[in-house]
């Protein structure tokens, strides 16, 4: 039996905020918006197919693929690219 996982989602947002000091030197407040993640996973290899981050302020898109070791290849490799855009000054 092969074993593997398919996720893939969409969900909306109002008012979006989050205070992370440690990581950000002020809070985030995208607002309103919508969150869209496709995610396939199998034994050794997570791929990232779509996560798509979308608001007023802030657009991220990402993609991409996790894959542990097999025998003759390095521990991890990790594939990723990315698209992104923020709205500066207002």
């Amino acid at each position: 039996m092969k074993e593997r996982l398919h996720l893939k989602g969409e969900l909306a947002f109002r008012s979006l905020a989050a205070d992370a000091p440690e990581i950000f030197s002020t809070p985030l407040t995208p607002g309103d918006g919508r969150l869209e993640l496709e995610v396939n996973w199998q034994p050794q290899r997570w791929d990232l197919s779509r996560l798509s981050f979308r608001s007023k302020e802030l657009k991220l898109e990402l993609k991409g693929a996790l894959s542990g070791a097999d025998k003759q290849g390095p521990p991890c490799t990790v594939e990723l690219g990315y698209a992104f855009s923020s709205r500066c000054g207002r």
